[in-house]
């Protein structure tokens, strides 16, 4: 070390010794007096202790990014500060990981509340809960957020909205899904006099028009791998307008199948070894995230490659 301080563990204990340390009901009258109070402890800790009502959740991990005045990914308080008034909650709910570098559809959602006159960290907290893939987890997380007492929970993805909708029967839910939401038991109708609300992505009928313009564009196409997730309902159907699609066009399809995270990481070595004409990826939760990844696969190989929408990356350059 250089300067004054002789190692590590004398600078750190430099710096606690010009904190301010609050007892309990200091804090207390400090957050009534307008201060806004930041709890830094890791789920497992809060969910063990209790909750401090009305604090904002910032675990420590993220602690720089989320409150550093000039970080990217700051909170606006950390330069504005906190007004007065109601502060809404939102229950942010997901399956896949959640990036430190928001989503392009969190970018959305977060600008669609700015639209409307809330700012994160302002006027309105969003307690993102993600299970990183493992599905036993959203239970518990969804429990969490309802324990949080959070006005609204945002679900995308069926087993998101299926777990949020365990966890509670009064706080509104907003999903986000791919599947017909009747048809999967979501809602019992379109009108539903639930808690639940929200919008579907149901392509029906597109799959065997996907392979339709396949054909189209690279005539001598004559096999296809199809990457899909048979735990989604949505996916089942699309596949089985694959399947019959595919016996009116005389296309042999291979059927292969991504439940997990590793299941799609393993499956592109598979399918540069056999060489397909082309991909076609159905469109749900845990595919979706790894669009770019199959992007760069087919680019490399230069294996021709559809799915829903403008998913895909454009290739830069």
């Amino acid at each position: 070390m250089t300067g004054r301080f002789e190692s590590v563990d004398d600078l750190l204990a430099d710096a606690r010794s010009r904190l301010t340390r609050l007892r309990p009901d200091e804090a207390y009258g400090e957050v009534h007096a307008g201060a806004r109070l930041v709890d830094i402890r890791p789920s497992w800790q809060r969910r063990h202790e209790g909750e401090v009502p009305g604090s904002l959740v910032v675990e420590r991990n993220h602690l720089e990014w989320r409150l550093h005045p000039r970080s990217a990914n700051r909170l606006p308080l950390a330069v504005e500060g906190q007004r007065a008034g109601k502060v809404a909650r939102i229950g942010y709910l997901l399956l896949a990981p959640l990036t430190e570098k928001p989503s392009a559809e969190r970018q959305a959602f977060l600008q669609g509340l700015r639209e409307i006159g809330y700012d994160e960290g302002r006027n309105v907290i969003i307690e993102y809960q993600s299970a990183a893939w493992n599905r036993e987890l959203l239970s518990d997380l969804a429990a969490e957020l309802v324990a949080r007492n959070v006005d609204v929970i945002l679900s995308p993805g069926p087993q998101a909205s299926r777990a949020a909708q365990a966890a509670t029967k009064t706080i509104p839910i907003v999903m986000i899904v791919e599947v017909d939401p009747v048809e999967s038991g979501l809602v019992a109708s379109l009108r539903p006099r639930t808690n639940v609300t929200g919008f579907s992505g149901n392509m029906a009928g597109l799959g065997g028009k996907r392979l339709e313009l396949l054909r189209e564009a690279v005539p001598q196409i004559s096999q296809v791998s199809v990457i899909w997730n048979p735990g989604n309902p949505a996916a089942n159907s699309e596949w089985k307008e694959t399947q019959a699609a595919a016996r009116t066009l005389g296309m042999k399809l291979e059927s292969v199948e991504v439940r997990r995270a590793e299941d799609f990481v393993a499956a592109l070595p598979r399918i540069a070894r056999r060489v397909p004409v082309a991909v076609v990826m159905i469109q749900e939760t845990l595919t979706y995230a790894y669009r770019s990844i199959l992007a760069e696969f087919t680019l490399k190989n230069r294996v021709p490659a559809i799915m829903a929408g403008q998913s895909l990356p454009k290739p830069a350059g």
